[in-house]
């Protein structure tokens, strides 16, 4: 992972960041046991999430940015819709 660029607006980072597919992809897996293994109270005290709902949006993301890969043949079923 690389850090392309930052901006810091009022109380918010926002980062350009380079990663892989496999990058997304490991970070899509964790949050998905996260929100299969853990309640919403648990996940509110590991996280910036406050439930499982909160966390499933950062999921679809992460997951809509894995299904852009451009070598769909290397895209795991568990990323197709």
């Amino acid at each position: 992972m690389d850090i392309l660029s930052k901006e810091c607006i009022a109380t918010v980072t926002l980062f350009d960041v380079r990663v892989s597919e496999g990058e997304l992809m490991v970070f899509a897996d964790c949050m998905r046991i996260v929100m299969e293994k853990f309640t919403d109270s648990e996940i509110a005290e590991m996280t910036v999430c406050e439930s499982k709902q909160e966390l499933s949006f950062f999921l679809s993301e992460v997951t809509n940015v894995v299904r852009e890969m451009e070598r769909q043949d290397y895209l795991p079923d568990r990323f197709k819709s």
